[in-house]
């Protein structure tokens, strides 16, 4: 299953039909941490397979599989898949950062702090922060979005001097500028 779900979509004859009946074979694995692909390349396979345009209830059910899996993630440290690869699969998938940062912002607990400290640490190295795209190929940037998430709705949750780095700031009022 991991080398289908992985293949490049031109290797096969009809790429959407064949990921819409793999779906659940695959998405099951992922969010259990036990399947062996890059879950921002699920994404990106799952958004070439054209998963919105599916069938009315097999999209219900995948879209309400990855709020589930965002919850369940949020309430569960450390949880199978890392938070970075979880945010970007759901991200990526639905084309959409704000409302998975909407539902971190509305789960104020211990666990989901614990997410936030994991991913600050994963996206301060270098400043990646401040050039982040999410995806396999790099689909969605999400820099101007999240640090502008950390910097203002989360901030009193995080205890992280590096946030206050004057070029971090810098970045968000350009940011607040100049939108998109």
């Amino acid at each position: 299953m991991s080398s289908v779900a992985a293949e490049v979509p031109s290797h096969w004859d009809d790429f959407p039909r064949l990921y819409r009946r793999l779906a659940a074979r695959i998405i099951r694995p992922v969010v259990t941490g036990q399947f062996h692909v890059d879950e921002e390349l699920i994404a990106s396979r799952l958004v070439e397979a054209g998963w919105t345009t599916w069938d009315t209830p097999l999209t219900e059910a995948v879209r309400d599989v990855w709020y589930a899996w965002w919850q369940a993630t949020l309430h569960t440290h450390p949880s199978p898949v890392s938070i970075r690869k979880t945010l970007s699969l759901v991200t990526v998938a639905t084309g959409s950062l704000r409302p998975w940062l909407d539902i971190w912002t509305a789960t104020p607990t211990s666990t989901a702090d614990a997410h936030l400290a994991d991913l600050l640490d994963d996206v301060m190295v270098e400043f990646e922060i401040t050039d982040l795209h999410m995806g396999f190929y790099g689909e969605y940037h999400a820099s101007d979005e999240l640090l502008g998430w950390l910097l203002t709705d989360v901030r009193q949750r995080v205890n992280d001097a590096r946030l206050e780095d004057p070029y971090l700031l810098e970045q968000l009022g350009r940011a607040t500028q100049h939108p998109g």
